[in-house]
This record gives structure tokens, C-alpha cells and sequence, in this order.
């Protein structure tokens, strides 16, 4: 073949060849071994020269290479590589058609065929100008697996150093371990820190905690250190949840940090995350520290100003909390703090500053359910209820809205403004199904428990929060069911007494139940211990309950009169029940009766004279509470005491072997409020006598007239009548009664004439004067206290003088249960010191059989304890039959032992009625050793 291609030069010389080819626009030419055929593409063909050129089955490389050079001179690149690709194919070896092919095929747009050239001229030549031109022909055409070959060792070895690069193409073609082994192997040799960060870096990202950590901690412990590294170190722990250390890394660095208004962004990152961190890791000083140097160079997030809002907001510093609020919404335009800024200043009491803010920047009040209620709120606190109520109205006529409807109650609840809460009842019942939740508090709020359970008892009674299950339990107290209630919070007080770690929410639950089971040092140091993650209003309210609980109303009158706190009604109420402060009850009464306690506020209106009103709120409070015992025995002893009422008693007596039947009977009428007018008729007919005992025993009759005044803070009565006995004598009887303060209760009695039983004898043939004082003082509702002394002067019924007697009687008592059966315990005691004058002493010597008889009784000690339930069954309007009984057990220094049983069943035959049936049985009546049996039946009538 290459004999003939000579033989063909022979005949055309080289230069009349090469030029007709350089002035050939485009030649056909074919070459061919075996079947491969080279075909050029033609615009004109010289057939001429075309079959000069075509030699058959013989090819020559020189003239190959004499057109690719031809073509590439023309710049005729597609017929070059279709040469150069030939010559390759051709001549596989030759690094000459190698490198042209590469270039050609890069021209025409075929890198993987231009690649594929070069690698294989490396491969054969290993000219490092080559691997050079090779490399950057891999990165141009993201062969990153071959430039990652070409790379490695030289890596390694040092020789290349462009770790940019070196990183690109790792990253780029996924070799992510083995990078790290090469960056290892690299910083291991050179201990170069930029490789150390990279490696770091990469293996943070792509997930070597381990070994990121390892790293890190040597880039963090360089003295050159910088808050990059620093960051980067930070960042490794707490991906290993590694949080305390994290932050202490982050935080060291910061004294380095300079905060000024030409801080570096990158510097400004640093910041970021240390507060972020700090925040997150309860390092509060931090983040507020940093939150408000940002705020001075005015380089704050909306995050800082947040931060800043809520960390004195907890702190109770409200001004601080507000201002920050403000100054993040002024920045950002973000709700949130605007809510928090009407919320701060809410808190202050800054009422006046909310509407004028609201108002003049006419802030969209609608938006916000709790800047709404806010608003009206404070409009309410200013006294400005009709534009308040106007509000409330536009906003829920136009829309119902669940949320701003329960700020709404909410808001009611909060300023106490019972017209408020009175108004959402009245206008939006028909929604309460939608919100019972907020219904329920607003419900409650009033008083009405009977509405707040059934609109919520299902949902209460099952739930697991446990602020619902106090809530629950709220209900049911007001409700009557006092015991069931107990039940519960002391379950809750189990609960949370043993929890490590309380919410602000579990705390202020705790502290409500945990009242009622720790002594007061123990409670004030659970308070102290909690104040800071409750709030200011919580923590006030529970301390002052607490002074209450505790008795100490004057201290928390001083808190009230030296620091303007601003107490809650039924404080308020407490402390004027307490003082006696007539005018504060009545002023209390007409701005919240709907809203305060339904017994203390029927207690109030007793004690202002407002007795119409006191039923009217007893018999208000039994219907919405229908339950409480204690407000059920309330009114029922309002209508024994104030009511009109006619009473029939119809007595069997056999005392010291006299038997009698005796009658009573007492109509009292109310001609206006706070007067009352009476007239009362007892007989006495005796039946059978021992004669032994007693002699000459007269029938005996008490006719008496009345009349009692109901003043503010106690009543007085006047009675008058007429004692007939052996003789007839008028008999003057004053009896008073006034509150003090704080459940005490001062009285007396002035008698002439009146009647006694100390004795036998002295009830059918004596009389006295006496005068007496009592006090009575109730320390809660289950126990209580009782003394009076007394002076006597005793007379026979013709008037002869028979003696004196000096007497003192005390209780305490104690009720197990407030509500029926109210099982009482009772310790008392009596003395009576008597001296009888010696010789005549008048008729009432006709009754003796005897000489020289002792017609008072001896001086004595008594001691007692006894125990008793139902009792308000026997004379009290009540509305059921039930039965009540009592035992005692006495001792006696002068008779010794005595015992005494009662009892007997008592209810209602009508509406406002009482009918009893009972017995008393007394060993050693009034100190004496008279036995004493007594059956009755009474009737009593109030109309």
C-alpha cells in the first residue's frame, strides 16, 4: 500500500498535490482497510482530482496529516475531525492524532470524545503539560471522577495546593470520605489551619459529629482562634446535643466581640446564634445582654425585641416589657408585640396611655381579640361602660367571634364589671354551646353554678387538665357540694406537691390547693419559692386570700390603704364584714351583689338593714346554687329571724314529780322594713304533783307584748308582759344584740320580773331581775365560740327578795359537717355561784311541804360534752323531713355524773312551714338533780 501511495506522489508532485488541495474548496476523498471508509462531505467535487486521490485499499498517515492540516487551515472543522477521528482510529498509538482529535472534538462541541482523547494521550505519554491541559478539560466538562484521579496523588504528595479546587471537585463528584481522608492525610503532614477548617467544616456537614468534634475542639483551642472557629465548634456540639457545652464554647468567645454600629455581618451572625442558643438554654442574662446592645446599635431582630418584651414581662417589670414592645412594633409592624404592648400596659394600670395609643394611631382593634379586650377593659376602668358596651356590641353584631367573645368574658371577669357580664347573659346566651368553656368562668363569674354545670359538667368531670379539674371543683363548692370538691383538690395537691419541676400554670394551681394542707409558714414559703414564674396579679391574689384565711384582715387592710393595691370585690367585702364598715358593705352591694360571694353578700345586706334585699339574694343564690347548705341555713335563719310567722307549741313535762301541759304560742308581724312587732301566750297547767316534793302548785300563765328594731349592725328588742304565778307581776325584758367586727357578736339581756326556771319553785313562785352579757365568735364555718356571765336577783312572786347568783356558761363547738347531717361536738361548761338569804321569803313557801327550804340551788361546776345533728330540722324553716338528735354526758361537783338525751324529727308540711315532733330527757337539769322528761309538738307558720 504504501509503494503504491508512492507511485501515485511519483506521477503528482507534492506541491501541485498540496496546491490543487488548498484551492479545493471541499474534496471527496476515500480511504479504506477492509470495510472502513472515510467519507468527506462535498459542496463541489473535483472528479479530477477525486480519482487522482482514491488509491484503493491503500492508505498513508503523512497524507492524512497533510488534510487535517488543509482543513484545519480552512478552518473546516467538521471535515478536520472526521480526519483527526480517522487518524485516530488509524494510528491509536500516536499521541499526534490523539491530541489533534481531543481539540477538533472540544471545537465541535464533543467533550466526552475530546476527553476520552486526552486521557488517553496521558496515559500514553504522561507529560504533565498534558495531565495539566486534561484537568481543566475534566473540570470544564464536570468529569470530576477523572480530575479526581489526575489530583489525588499529587494531593497527597504536596505537589498540588490549590485546596479550592481540591474541595470542588471531592464535593462535586460525591467523594466526600475520601476527601476527608485526603484533607486528613494533608493536615497531618502540614498542620495547615485552612486545611483544618475545611476538614472540620466537611465533616460537620456531611455528618462525622465525632470527628468533627475532634477537630473542632483543636481549631477552638488555637490562640489565633477566631469567632469563625469559635461558631463552627459551636455548632458540632450542639448537633451532639451536647447544649451546656455549646453555649459555654460560644460565650467565651464573646468578650472579643465589640458591638458597634459598623459591625461586620459575619460578626453579627455570631451574635445571633449565641442569643438564639443562650435563649433556648434559659441563659437569660445572655440573650437579654446581647438582645440589648443589638437594640442600641439598632441591629435587633425581630426575635431580640421579643426576647427583651418577654424577659421583663416575667420579671414584672412591666414599664421595661412595654417599652421594648413598642419599639419592636415601631421596627417590624408585628402584632405580637403590639398585643404585648397593650398588654404591659395594661399590667401597669397605665388604662388611660392604651386608649389614647389605640385611639390615635387607630389601631385596628377588631384584629386582635385580646387588644380588643384590652380596650374595652381599660374604657371600663375609666369608668367609660356605655362606649365599652357600644364596642362589645359593633364587634359581635357585624360577626360571632369564639375568641373575642371569650376575651370579652374574660375582660368582664377581669375588671369585675358585673353590668358587663350581665349584658354578654342577656345579648349572647345563644352562644354559650359554642364557647362553654368561657361561659363556664362567666357563669361562675356570676354565682350561677347550676348553669356553669350543666353547661360544662361532662367536659369538667372527665378531663385530665388539671386546671380543669380545679375548675370543676370551684363549681362544685359554690354548688353546695363541699366534700366532693375537697375530694378533689386534694387530689391535685398530691399531684403536683411531688413534681420536681412545675409550669407557671401548675404552680399557680398548686398554690391555690396547697392552702388548704401545709401550715401558713409552709404555705409562705412555697409562695416565696414560686413568685417569679407566676404572675404579679396571681401571686398578690393568693397572698391576700392567704392573710384572709389566716385572719390577718388588718395587715391586709394596711397593704390596701399603704400601697393602693387594688383588692378584688369579695376582698373588699371581707375586709368591710371584718371592720364593720357599714358604708364600704353598701357601697360594695350596689356596685357587685351579682358578683360576690352568695353568702357574704347576704350577710352584708343583713348587716346593712337591708333585709328584703338579703332574702331576695338568699333565695337568688339557692336557685343558682342550690346545694350550699351553709346558704340554705343562711336564708333559713334569715326567715326564722325576719319573717312574719305565727308558732304553736304544745308541751309534756314531768320535771322533779310534777307533771304539766303547757302551751306557747308567738305571732310576730312586720309592719315595716327593720321593725318587728310580737305577742306571745305561754300556759302552764300542772296535772299530777308528788306531794312530797311540792305542794299547792298553781297554774301558770305569761302574757307578753314586743316589739324589735333591726339596726345596721345589731337589733334591739323591748318586750313587756304580764306573770301570773302564786301572784301577778309586769315584767320588763331588753335584749340586744350588735356585731363588732371579724365574726364576733357582743349582747345582753336587762331584766325586771322576768321569768326563771332555775328551780322548780321559782318557776311556779319566782321571778328575777338579772342582767347578762354574752359574746359569740365564729372562727369559720365549722367552729365556733360562746361565753356569758350573769347577775341574778331572785324573787317570790309577791316580791320578797330570796337571793343572788352569780353565773357564767361557755362553749366551743365544733361542726364535723356543714351540711345535713351536721354532726356538732360541743365542751361547755357552767357555773353558778347562788346566795340565799336566810328567814321569810315571801309565797313562795306555799309550794314546799317543808320548813326552812332551799329555793335556789346550790352552788355549783358543771362540765359537759355532747353531741347533736339536725337540729335545724326542729325549729327552722327548712324543706325536708329529717330527724335530729343529741347526746350529753356532765359532770357535776355537787350531783355527780349526769347524762341527758334529745331528739325527735322535724319538716316542712307546706311551702313556709315547720312541724316537730321531739323528746328531752336530762339527769341533773341546771345543776340540780332534778330528772327532766319533756315531749313537744310544734308548729310554726312563716308568712
Amino acid at each position: 500500500m504504501i509503494s503504491s501511495f508512492r507511485e501515485t506522489l511519483d506521477k503528482y508532485s507534492y506541491i501541485k498535490i498540496a496546491t490543487l488541495i488548498a484551492f479545493t474548496p471541499l474534496v471527496s476523498f476515500a480511504v479504506e482497510k477492509e470495510d472502513i471508509t472515510l467519507q468527506i462531505k462535498e459542496k463541489k467535487v473535483n472528479k479530477e482530482l477525486s480519482k487522482q486521490i482514491k488509491i484503493g485499499k491503500v492508505y498513508d498517515e503523512e497524507l492524512l496529516k497533510l488534510l487535517l492540516i488543509t482543513f484545519l487551515g480552512n478552518q473546516d472543522l467538521e471535515n478536520a475531525y472526521i480526519v483527526a477521528k480517522k487518524g485516530a482510529e488509524l494510528f491509536s498509538n500516536n499521541p499526534y492524532w490523539l491530541k489533534n482529535l481531543g481539540q477538533v472534538a472540544i471545537w465541535t462541541k464533543r467533550p466526552a470524545e475530546g476527553i476520552e482523547a486526552y486521557l488517553k494521550l496521558y496515559q500514553i505519554t504522561k507529560d504533565e503539560n498534558i495531565k495539566r491541559e486534561l484537568f481543566n478539560l475534566a473540570l470544564a466538562t464536570n468529569r470530576f471522577d477523572i480530575a479526581i484521579n489526575l489530583v489525588e496523588k499529587d494531593a497527597l504528595s504536596g505537589k498540588f495546593n490549590d485546596l479550592k479546587t481540591l474541595l470542588y471537585i471531592y464535593q462535586q463528584a460525591g467523594e466526600v470520605k475520601k476527601l476527608t481522608e485526603i484533607l486528613e492525610a494533608m493536615y497531618e503532614k502540614d498542620k495547615n489551619i485552612d486545611i483544618l477548617r475545611n476538614l472540620t467544616m466537611i465533616l460537620y456537614n456531611y455528618g462525622d459529629l465525632d470527628k468533627a468534634s475532634k477537630y473542632g475542639e483543636i481549631l477552638y483551642s488555637r490562640q489565633d482562634k477566631n469567632y469563625k472557629d469559635v461558631l463552627l465548634y459551636s455548632s458540632i456540639l450542639y448537633a451532639k446535643k451536647d447544649l451546656k457545652k455549646s453555649l459555654e464554647v460560644l460565650k467565651s468567645y464573646f468578650p472579643n466581640i465589640t458591638v458597634s454600629k459598623d459591625i461586620e455581618e459575619d460578626r453579627l451572625e455570631y451574635l445571633y446564634t449565641l442569643s438564639d442558643l443562650a435563649w433556648a438554654l434559659r441563659d437569660f442574662d445572655t440573650s437579654i445582654d446581647i438582645a440589648a446592645q443589638l437594640d442600641k446599635i439598632d441591629k435587633g431582630r425581630l426575635a431580640e425585641y421579643i426576647r427583651l418584651y418577654t424577659y421583663f414581662y416575667f420579671k414584672k417589670e412591666y414599664k421595661l416589657s412595654a417599652d421594648y414592645a413598642l419599639k419592636g412594633y415601631e421596627k417590624y409592624k408585628d402584632y405580637y408585640l403590639l398585643s404585648s404592648y397593650i398588654e404591659s400596659l395594661y399590667l401597669t394600670n397605665d388604662y388611660q396611655k392604651i386608649v389614647e395609643f389605640i385611639e390615635s394611631n387607630k389601631i385596628d382593634y377588631n384584629s386582635s381579640a385580646l387588644i380588643l379586650s384590652r380596650y374595652i377593659s381599660s374604657l371600663l376602668k375609666l369608668n367609660q361602660t356605655q362606649k365599652a358596651l357600644n364596642i362589645a356590641k359593633n364587634v359581635l353584631d357585624k360577626k360571632f367571634d369564639s375568641q373575642i367573645i371569650s376575651e370579652l368574658i374574660f375582660a368582664s371577669i377581669e375588671s369585675s364589671n358585673q353590668n358587663l357580664a350581665k349584658y354578654i347573659v342577656n345579648n349572647y346566651k345563644k352562644y354559650e354551646t359554642l364557647v362553654p368553656k368561657s361561659f363556664t368562668f362567666l357563669y361562675l363569674f356570676l354565682e350561677n353554678t347550676k348553669k356553669a354545670l350543666e353547661l360544662s359538667y361532662n367536659q369538667l368531670k372527665n378531663s385530665k387538665s388539671i386546671s380543669d379539674k380545679l375548675l370543676y371543683a370551684d363549681i362544685l363548692y359554690t354548688y353546695g357540694r363541699f366534700e366532693e370538691s375537697e375530694k378533689i383538690k386534694y387530689e391535685v395537691f398530691k399531684e403536683l406537691k411531688d413534681k420536681q419541676s412545675l409550669s407557671s400554670e401548675d404552680a399557680y394551681n398548686f398554690l391555690r390547693v396547697a392552702d388548704k394542707y401545709l401550715s401558713s409558714r409552709q404555705y409562705l414559703e412555697l409562695l416565696e419559692k414560686y413568685k417569679n414564674i407566676i404572675s404579679l396579679k396571681s401571686y398578690n391574689d393568693l397572698y391576700f386570700s392567704h392573710l384572709l384565711k389566716t385572719d390577718h384582715h388588718s395587715k391586709l387592710e394596711y397593704l390596701m390603704k399603704r400601697h393602693s393595691y387594688d383588692l378584688r370585690p369579695w376582698m373588699q367585702l371581707n375586709l368591710a364584714l371584718w371592720s364593720n364598715d357599714k358604708y364600704w358593705q353598701y357601697n360594695l352591694l350596689e356596685k357587685f351583689a351579682d358578683i360576690l360571694p352568695i353568702r357574704d353578700r347576704v350577710t352584708a345586706f343583713t348587716e346593712t338593714g337591708q333585709i328584703d334585699k338579703a332574702m331576695y339574694y338568699g333565695y337568688k343564690g339557692l336557685d343558682e346554687n342550690p346545694e350550699d347548705y351553709l346558704l340554705y341555713k343562711q336564708q333559713r335563719d334569715l326567715i326564722t329571724t325576719y319573717r312574719p310567722k305565727v308558732e304553736i307549741l304544745s308541751n309534756y313535762t314531768d320535771r322533779a314529780g310534777v307533771k304539766d301541759i303547757s302551751e306557747d304560742i308567738f305571732i310576730q308581724a312586720k309592719p315595716k322594713e327593720g321593725f318587728h312587732v310580737f305577742v306571745r301566750y305561754k300556759g302552764s297547767n300542772p296535772f299530777s304533783v308528788d306531794n312530797l316534793k311540792m305542794i299547792n302548785v298553781p297554774d301558770r300563765s305569761d302574757i307578753s307584748i314586743g316589739f324589735k328594731k333591726v339596726f345596721d349592725d345589731g337589733e334591739i328588742s323591748f318586750i313587756v308582759g304580764s306573770l301570773k304565778t302564786l301572784s301577778s307581776n309586769l315584767y320588763l325584758d331588753i335584749q340586744f344584740r350588735r356585731y363588732i367586727k371579724n365574726k364576733t357578736y357582743f349582747g345582753g339581756e336587762l331584766g325586771k320580773n322576768i321569768p326563771t326556771d332555775d328551780t322548780l319553785f321559782l318557776y311556779y313562785g319566782g321571778m328575777k331581775d338579772t342582767i347578762s352579757v354574752n359574746f359569740s365568735h365564729s372562727f369559720n364555718n365549722r367552729t365556733g365560740f360562746y361565753i356569758s356571765p350573769s347577775y341574778n336577783i331572785y324573787y317570790s312572786s309577791d316580791e320578797k327578795k330570796i337571793g343572788t347568783s352569780l353565773n357564767l356558761y361557755d362553749e366551743l363547738y365544733y361542726k364535723l359537717r356543714v351540711g345535713y347531717p351536721d354532726y356538732t361536738f360541743r365542751l361547755y361548761s357552767a357555773h353558778g355561784k347562788y346566795n340565799e338569804k336566810d328567814g321569810y321569803k315571801g309565797n313562795i313557801e306555799k309550794l314546799s311541804p317543808y320548813q326552812a327550804t332551799k329555793f335556789l340551788p346550790q352552788s355549783f361546776n358543771l362540765i359537759g360534752v355532747g353531741f347533736s345533728f339536725g337540729y335545724d330540722n326542729n325549729t327552722n324553716y327548712v324543706r325536708v323531713w329529717r330527724p335530729f338528735f343529741s347526746a350529753d354526758i356532765t359532770y357535776n361537783d355537787v350531783t355527780g355524773l349526769g347524762y341527758g338525751f334529745s331528739g325527735g324529727i322535724g319538716g316542712s308540711l307546706f311551702r313556709q312551714d315547720n312541724l316537730s315532733l321531739g323528746f328531752r330527757y336530762i339527769q341533773g337539769f341546771k345543776g340540780t338533780a332534778d330528772k327532766y322528761f319533756n315531749s313537744y309538738l310544734r308548729y310554726i307558720l312563716f308568712y
